[in-house]
């Protein structure tokens, strides 16, 4: 019995949980439509992205670079036409 009570308890602490943070997020009127704490992990790979330098390559392939790492990046168009970033395989 003490290992259903404790997860029933546990239930409870999260429906709980949710139901605070659920109010927060719909009461928060900030400047943006993202929420603080995910805003500033955002500006802060804002920052560090901006040390990055990119540079044409051939046709769809961009050569990244920062410090010594240096990346050859492809931009291939996809069937929904977006845009798809990632790394080169060749």
């Amino acid at each position: 019995m003490p290992i259903i009570s404790l997860m029933n308890w546990i239930r409870e602490y999260l429906m709980r949980r949710f139901a605070k943070n659920r109010i927060l997020c719909e009461r928060y009127k900030g400047s943006s439509k993202i929420c603080p704490r995910p805003r500033k992990r955002l500006e802060k790979h804002v920052l560090e992205s901006a040390k990055w330098r990119a540079s044409w390559a051939e046709g769809s392939k961009y050569e990244c670079s920062v410090a010594f790492c240096v990346m050859i990046v492809t931009l291939v168009p996809q069937l929904s036409e977006d845009i798809h970033f990632g790394p080169s395989n060749r």
